[in-house]
């Protein structure tokens, strides 16, 4: 593979990168008004919200989106129809399966988590679960074949009405109420729904065959799909739980922030790995093993060149990015941001590691893999908040990704032939690329 490669990537990825960080951008920004409007219990009441709704949207892309796309790059062309037809029956199935769940459990979850308003939020969002049906499939229908206009588009929307909301509720100097946030949270995700159906639209007009061969197929897919995003959203979102239920939603503020900066990190690695995953089936046809190998360990050593400054900083300025995004009363949350900052240098390795399972048709593996860290993440997360409090819980997930880490890499050797450390080399090769792009731009 030729180093304009990263070239193709980076031109593929634009669409996908400007989605993720308007998304993240608006959030961050949503973020800073919603967390000086609310107090410390509503917000952390409402950081559970969010934690607890991107689980449920992240599980639908598991089930459904994983083996339609896979199936759809996988598969000649006389097969597309029956693959997205079941795909949509499951979509549908699933949402009113989870919605149902979401509004008979939620007295039992708030009550888990300490948060008495949490319940209102979960019954108003069993709504939203369905009203995102449209959302989903017509955004796994651009994505199968590579369009992501619609898709920016659809989440920018999305993001853009509660920043509106917010904005005007800020100048008017008027209350905010949890109520308040989850109905425009409903009317938002209503919008991209429309836009995100009117940009598939071309992609809707197939004969809607219903074949049990091929439903059966993306359920053995989908199962575990559905299994490892279940078990990597848990694993993310447990140390705030965790928090709730042994110290208050008030320590959940206080972490939240910082779990905000590593996010938007990894915004890079999420767009790259939306890209990455359609394209792995392909590599997988025309260069076997060997080429899904390249790819993996080439994507991550693109990843953690762009990370690597981007890390530096922060460490640095901490303080004043708290403060800024936060305000005053967070002071807490520096200390916190400086061991959050780690994790982002594991990212990279185990969410292309899940890319090439889920790519290679290993989903099983995948989902083996994150089982066993959310088990250890359980562990650790518990014996750190007992023992260091707040903090303990940004220790406890650093520990999970360090033994995660070793997990992965010794099954990529010993299956695929990855080596880690040829990333660091492609690193180099990506500053080089860089340096000499610059340098014709400015002779330029």
């Amino acid at each position: 593979m030729k180093l304009s490669s990263y070239s193709y990537w980076i031109k593929s990825g634009s669409l996908t990168l400007l989605q993720r960080l308007s998304t993240v951008a608006l959030g961050v920004f949503s973020f800073m008004i919603i967390i000086r409007l609310l107090d410390k219990d509503d917000y952390g009441t409402w950081g559970l919200f969010i934690s607890i709704s991107s689980i449920l949207e992240v599980l639908r892309n598991g089930f459904i989106r994983n083996p339609m796309v896979t199936f759809m790059k996988l598969n000649d062309e006389h097969h597309q129809d029956q693959i997205v037809s079941g795909a949509l029956l499951l979509n549908i199935l699933l949402s009113v399966v989870i919605s149902a769940g979401l509004y008979f459990s939620a007295p039992l979850v708030s009550s888990f988590l300490n948060a008495p308003k949490l319940a209102a939020l979960q019954e108003v969002y069993a709504i939203t679960y369905l009203v995102l049906i449209p959302f989903s499939h017509g955004e796994y229908l651009q994505q199968a074949n590579m369009k992501f206009l619609g898709i920016l588009l659809a989440y920018f929307t999305r993001s853009l009405v509660l920043v509106a909301f917010l904005i005007f509720i800020y100048f008017q100097k008027e209350m905010l109420s949890l109520e308040d946030l989850i109905y425009v949270h409903l009317v938002a995700a209503a919008l991209a729904s429309v836009i995100s159906i009117l940009f598939a639209v071309r992609y809707l007009r197939m004969k809607y065959t219903f074949s049990t061969g091929w439903l059966k197929k993306l359920l053995g897919y989908g199962k575990y799909s559905f299994g490892t995003n279940l078990s990597s959203m848990l694993f993310q979102n447990v140390d705030q739980w965790m928090l709730s239920n042994i110290i208050g939603t008030a320590a959940v503020a206080v972490y939240n922030p910082a779990i905000r900066i590593a996010n938007l990190i990894e915004v890079p690695t999420m767009s790259l790995s939306t890209i990455l995953f359609p394209k792995i089936g392909e590599r997988l046809k025309n260069d076997g093993i060997d080429g899904a190998k390249r790819l993996y360990e080439r994507a991550v050593g693109l990843i953690l060149g762009a990370m690597l400054p981007v890390l530096a900083g922060i460490i640095i300025f901490a303080q004043w990015i708290v403060y800024i995004l936060a305000g005053p009363g967070y002071e807490e949350t520096v200390g916190i941001v400086h061991v959050t900052v780690f994790y982002t240098f594991f990212v990279p390795f185990s969410r292309f590691f899940g890319n090439l399972l889920d790519g290679t048709n290993k989903p099983h593996i995948n989902f083996y893999v994150m089982v066993s860290l959310l088990f250890f993440n359980i562990i650790f997360n518990y014996v750190f908040i007992q023992w260091l409090g707040t903090i303990g819980a940004a220790y406890g997930t650093l520990c999970t990704l360090v033994t995660g880490f070793v997990i992965i890499q010794l099954y990529l050797s010993k299956h695929y032939g990855v080596k880690w450390y040829n990333s660091f080399k492609y690193i180099v090769e990506f500053y080089k690329e860089g340096y000499t792009f610059l340098r014709k731009k400015i002779k330029k």
